[in-house]
C-alpha cells in the first residue's frame, strides 16, 4: 500500500498527487500536500546553500589538519558546529525523490535535525572542554 510522502501514513484510494519532474508522490490530505509542496520549494531553494556550507567546512577542516599537524583543531570544531547548525536550519539532505516513498519527509527532517544537533553539541563540547 502507498504511503504519504509527508507523514508516512497510508494514503486513501484517491491519493493526492505531487508531481516533481518525472516522479509522482502521493499525499494523504490537503495539509500533507501543502506541507510537502512547501518542503520541496524550500529544498530547491536552500539545498545548494547547505552543500556549500558543508564544502566550505570540509575545506577549512582539511586546511586546519594539514597546516598545524592536527595539534590545534579549534577551527575544525567550530566548522563542526556550523555544519551541525546548517543541518538543523536546512533539513534537506536527500537528493533522490524516490527516497521519500520509503522514508517520509517528516522522518527525513527529524533525522537531519537530530544529526545536526549531535554534530553541533559535540563540536561545542570539543571547543569548551578539550
Amino acid at each position: 500500500m502507498e504511503k504519504c510522502v509527508f507523514c508516512g501514513k497510508s494514503v486513501p484510494d484517491n491519493p493526492l498527487e505531487i508531481r516533481i519532474k518525472n516522479t509522482v508522490l502521493n499525499a494523504c490530505t490537503e495539509e500533507c500536500l501543502a506541507a510537502a509542496d512547501e518542503y520541496f520549494a524550500k529544498d530547491r531553494r536552500y539545498k545548494m546553500l547547505l552543500y556549500m556550507i558543508i564544502l566550505a567546512a570540509a575545506v577549512v577542516i582539511l586546511i586546519t589538519a594539514l597546516t598545524n599537524g592536527g595539534s590545534d583543531m579549534f577551527a575544525a570544531h567550530v566548522m563542526q558546529i556550523i555544519v551541525g547548525l546548517a543541518f538543523v536550519i536546512f533539513p534537506y539532505p536527500v537528493s533522490v525523490l524516490n527516497t521519500y516513498k520509503n522514508c517520509p519527509i517528516v522522518t527525513v527532517m527529524k533525522g537531519s535535525r537530530i544529526a545536526g544537533w549531535v554534530l553541533a553539541l559535540s563540536g561545542l563540547a570539543f571547543v569548551l572542554f578539550i
